[in-house]
């Protein structure tokens, strides 16, 4: 009973374990990303597309920070609050999250920062 509890025990054990590694995104200057809303940022949490966005989007001096997959939520919360409540240095702006699709970021994100 005891090796046939171990044997099936051991078909349970992974062959494989995918450890995270600490690589931090970074912008093409190789210096860490400065606008995100976290202070660290994997690499490993961005497909190559997410990640030439992210950065250009940190490079960018009027963006005041960024973070993925989180619009919705923000543009709902965000509507309850004036900027005043949030930035007291923005109180006469309105503030917008968009998404934007991968064929088209670059000339979306120019745009809004016109």
């Amino acid at each position: 009973m005891l090796l046939s509890h171990y044997r099936q025990r051991r078909l349970l054990i992974a062959s494989r374990i995918k450890v995270r590694s600490n690589r931090q995104l970074v912008r093409n200057d190789n210096t860490p990303i400065q606008k995100s809303l976290f202070d660290y940022v994997p690499e490993e949490d961005f497909n190559e597309l997410e990640k030439s966005v992210a950065i250009y989007l940190d490079e960018q001096e009027r963006l005041l920070w960024w973070y993925q997959d989180v619009f919705a939520l923000c543009n709902e919360l965000g509507a309850k609050k004036a900027w005043k409540e949030l930035f007291s240095e923005f109180s006469d702006h309105r503030f917008e999250f968009q998404v934007v699709f991968g064929d088209e970021w670059a000339n979306r994100i120019n745009k809004m920062f016109e």
